[in-house]
């Protein structure tokens, strides 16, 4: 008996022993960045790679626009381009080699390089779009009353039509604000885009003067070509 209960203290030693050892290296494969702790873990990377990948090309095309055309307005706008594309094509590199989990950190990455790149160009916009809107707001003030001092209509269809395309551009000015809130900054651009789009129209049916509403067209030339997800290479100067 005393034999029998010797053998079993000493098998329930190595037991408890062998614990401390697995716990060590259960947490030493999580810790690890390249073990993929379970198959569920690594169908989940797959998936989530598979739609960031696609997710992330559509980003790249829309900052190289971005890039491309106001490169010079926002600082090392170019450079940090360049990381994002970089940092993605590694990301690319290691879904193929159905490394799912390192693949889906540098995806993730590159997704968080672009928001951050994104909302350096909103907050541009956003400073560019204020300049505009406020003098279209004051040529509108400047035709209502020089309408109303020349005894004409005190409502005419140019004065309906502006106001009217204002209100819409500070409707997409609100959009566009509530967007970098949400840290939603690629949706922001849409909304600046199109808010600077509708001032830059105003201000050129505002403006009577052929050649000052020439000089509109060239001085914003660039916004509308941008408005529309064109480039103009080597341009990003204001």
């Amino acid at each position: 008996m005393k034999r029998f209960v010797t053998i079993f203290l000493i098998f329930s030693t190595v037991l408890l022993a062998q614990e401390p050892k697995k716990e060590a290296q259960k947490t030493e494969a999580t810790d690890n960045p390249l073990v993929a702790t379970t198959y569920l873990d690594e169908y989940h990377a797959s998936q989530y790679s598979e739609k960031m990948k696609d997710i992330m090309r559509g980003h790249i095309h829309k900052l190289g626009v971005l890039v491309t055309n106001f490169n010079s307005q926002v600082e090392k706008s170019a450079q940090d381009y360049d990381l994002i594309k970089e940092t993605y094509k590694q990301g690319l590199e290691l879904f193929y080699k159905n490394r799912h989990i390192q693949s889906k950190e540098k995806l993730q990455e590159s997704y968080r390089l672009s928001q951050e790149l994104y909302k350096r160009f909103a907050l541009k916009f956003q400073e560019q779009n204020t300049e505009i809107l406020k003098n279209c707001a004051r040529g509108i003030t400047d035709l209502e009353m020089g309408e109303a001092g020349a005894g004409q209509a005190a409502e005419s269809t140019l004065l309906s039509n502006v106001r009217y395309k204002l209100q819409i551009a500070y409707g997409q000015t609100r959009s566009a604000e509530d967007m970098l809130e949400q840290s939603r900054n690629d949706i922001a651009i849409q909304h600046f885009r199109l808010a600077k789009m509708y001032g830059i129209d105003i201000l050129k049916r505002i403006e009577k003067d052929p050649a000052k509403k020439a000089e509109i067209e060239k001085k914003y030339k660039l916004d509308l070509v941008d408005g529309i997800g064109k480039t103009m290479p080597h341009s990003g100067s204001p």
